[in-house]
């Protein structure tokens, strides 16, 4: 059952490098241009493991803004959570923990 886990673990680990190995790609070149070979080159992973998790361009890019979008509501959980005596403190809360997130994917 170890071993199980320690194969599932590695295949959670790959996919992530390739997700975050593609945000890395669509920022540098626009999206139309980018291609699967680029991202696994980026990733360190062969093209074939690429194809293994995710089917298609369209598939790594939805796994991407999947990502963003669980870090985005993340920070606003986070804020939520927060006391603040005015509202526009809750805002400038918020804007600054999604500009540090913005910060760190950079």
């Amino acid at each position: 059952m170890t071993e199980k886990r320690g194969k599932q673990q590695r295949g959670i680990d790959t996919q992530n490098a390739l997700i975050e190995a593609s945000a890395r790609v669509f920022a540098r070149m626009e999206y139309d241009k980018a291609k699967l070979k680029d991202i696994s080159e980026e990733a360190g992973i062969s093209l074939g493991s690429l194809y293994f998790h995710f089917g298609n361009k369209d598939d790594v890019a939805m796994a991407v803004l999947d990502e963003q979008q669980v870090r985005m509501n993340a920070v606003l959980a986070e804020v939520t959570e927060q006391q603040f005596e005015h509202s526009l403190a809750r805002l400038l809360a918020l804007l600054d923990g999604m500009a540090k997130l913005i910060a760190r994917d950079s």
